[in-house]
C-alpha cells in the first residue's frame, strides 16, 4: 500500500467536514491519518440503523452539530470505528442525542457501550434518547450515564426499557418522562 505520509497528504486535500468525515469512516487507516483534522462539534446526534441489508455509516457535521449514523453490523466493525471516532468528536460536546431510525430494531449492548464510553471525556450536560429500544442493553451499560459529572438532564422519549421505568410507566415510556439532576 501507499506510505502513511502519502495517505495523510492525499486525505488532507479533501474538502472540510463531510468529505473528511466520510473518508474517516471508510477504514481505520484513513481515520488514523486524518483524525486530528476532523471538525469539532458541541452536539452529537447518533442514529442507529438496524437494517443489515443497507449497512451504512455516515457522519455529517454542521458548525455545532455532528450527526453520526451507523449500523450495528459486527462484520463492518462500526463498534471499533466508534471507539476511535467518538473520543475525537466529543471533546467539546455538551449534548448527546440518540435516536433509532427503525423503532422495531433493538440497540445492541455493544453499540450502546461504545457510544457512551466514546463520549466519556465529553462535558455533557444533556443526553436525549428518542425511540430507542433498550431491551438488549445491560443495566451496567446504561449506568455509564452516571459517569458524566456535568450532566443536568436525561430525556427518555418513547423508549423501551428492559424493566419498568422509575416513573411507573411499564415498558414504553411516555413523552413526558424527563429525569433531571
Amino acid at each position: 500500500g501507499l506510505p502513511d505520509e502519502l495517505v495523510v497528504e492525499i486525505l488532507g486535500k479533501l474538502e472540510e467536514n463531510e468529505d473528511k468525515l466520510s473518508a474517516a469512516l471508510t477504514c481505520r487507516r484513513f481515520l488514523t491519518a486524518i483524525h486530528k483534522k476532523l471538525p469539532l462539534a458541541t452536539a452529537v446526534c447518533g442514529q442507529f440503523s438496524g437494517n443489515h441489508s443497507e449497512c451504512r455509516a455516515s457522519l455529517k457535521s454542521r458548525s455545532v452539530t455532528s450527526v453520526l449514523t451507523f449500523c450495528q453490523c459486527e462484520s463492518h466493525g462500526r463498534k471499533q470505528m466508534m471507539h476511535l471516532l467518538l473520543p475525537r468528536l466529543s471533546k467539546d460536546v455538551s449534548s448527546l442525542s440518540l435516536e433509532s431510525e427503525l423503532i422495531g430494531e433493538r440497540l445492541s449492548d455493544s453499540a450502546a457501550h461504545a457510544m457512551l464510553d466514546g463520549c466519556s471525556s465529553a462535558p455533557l450536560s444533556s443526553i436525549s434518547f428518542e425511540h430507542v429500544d433498550f431491551t438488549a442493553v445491560r443495566p451496567w451499560t446504561l449506568a455509564l450515564i452516571a459517569s458524566f459529572h456535568r450532566l443536568q438532564e436525561v430525556h427518555l422519549l418513547s423508549c423501551i426499557l428492559p424493566r419498568d421505568c422509575c416513573c411507573g410507566h411499564s415498558r414504553r415510556l411516555c413523552t413526558h418522562c424527563v429525569v433531571s439532576r
